[in-house]
């Protein structure tokens, strides 16, 4: 139950704006906006201790009042909230507004507006008698400053898509190929979402915690999926992003030879480095990472007289 007194405390309130004692009163009548909403979406950078919203400007068309809102969050700022009521409304009277989407170069994902809201007007027609066609009446930030109740901010409220990839392997070098430790990131699928699920692969764990809502993705030997006859058709390796193509000169994805056809021993001798150099009519070749070894009459010593 109100308060003795409430109806007199309130006849010239403020709400939804802000009151603010000591300053001047504008020339908005109380009985315009008797109620207002709004919602900052996830690409607002919206932060509410230091961030507001003011209606910013209201101006007369040939049948409507334009009521503009404005914020000062970096992505909205740009994004105004316009609400058109007919100027001829007698009735307390409920608009819905919405900005457009995040520009698709910021996020790619984004499909919702940066922000929404709804204001309640009240006897508009009255108000809209007193201005003259396309008159423009405007104020100053905060003037006419929304109530921070009145705002719901969804920063960080909620996750909207999931994107899938994996880095490009690290590959064994070709001949004469540069630059293999590029890793440029490989999607495989953009803004999943939805009822989603996450499935362990091979050696793969996944553990949902509830209590700090988290989803942790790990490693762990033979976790996960079963050996398969798909994980060991090219030395246990599998594609790591759609349409991912063996190298031209090797069956592996990762490149170059199997283990057991590198060469571990020359004649008993190990490496890392063994140098080969062809004796008197013998020419070393390496074509394709093989070595190969022919006769060469160009290569031939002649004979010396000692």
């Amino acid at each position: 139950m109100p308060q003795p007194g409430f109806y007199n405390d309130n006849e010239y309130r403020a709400y939804p704006f802000v009151y603010k004692p000591g300053e001047a009163p504008t020339s908005l009548p109380n009985n315009l906006i008797v109620d207002a909403g709004v919602v900052m979406g996830l690409d607002a950078d919206f932060d509410a201790t230091t961030h507001s919203i003011w209606l910013t400007s209201i101006r007369k068309t040939a049948d409507n009042l334009e009521l503009v809102f404005a914020t000062d969050a970096p992505a909205a700022a740009s994004a105004l909230l316009t609400f058109t009521v007919p100027a001829n409304t007698t009735t307390w009277t409920t608009v819905f507004a919405a900005s457009a989407p995040v520009d698709i170069t910021v996020s790619a994902c984004a499909t919702e507006p940066i922000w929404e809201g709804f204001i309640v007007t009240g006897f508009a027609a009255n108000f809209a008698e007193t201005l003259a066609a396309n008159q423009l009446i405007t104020f100053t930030k905060n003037q006419q400053q929304l109530e921070p109740g009145r705002i719901q901010n969804l920063a960080k409220s909620y996750l909207r898509s999931i994107s899938v990839g994996n880095f490009r392997r690290t590959r064994v070098p070709g001949c004469n190929e540069t630059n293999n430790l590029d890793r440029v990131v490989m999607s495989n699928q953009r803004c999943l979402a939805g009822d989603l699920r996450l499935k362990a692969g091979y050696h793969c764990t996944i553990t949902q915690t509830d209590f700090v809502n988290q989803i942790t993705v790990g490693a762990d030997a033979t976790a996960g999926l079963q050996f398969t006859g798909e994980l060991c058709a090219h030395g246990s390796e599998l594609p790591l992003f759609r349409d991912e193509q063996l190298p031209a000169d090797s069956k592996f994805f990762g490149g170059g030879p199997a283990c057991n056809e590198l060469i571990s021993t020359i004649n008993g001798l190990h490496g890392p480095a063994i140098n080969i150099v062809g004796g008197p009519g013998v020419q070393i070749n390496t074509t394709g990472g093989k070595i190969s070894v022919a006769l060469n009459a160009n290569s031939q010593n002649a004979c010396k007289q000692v």
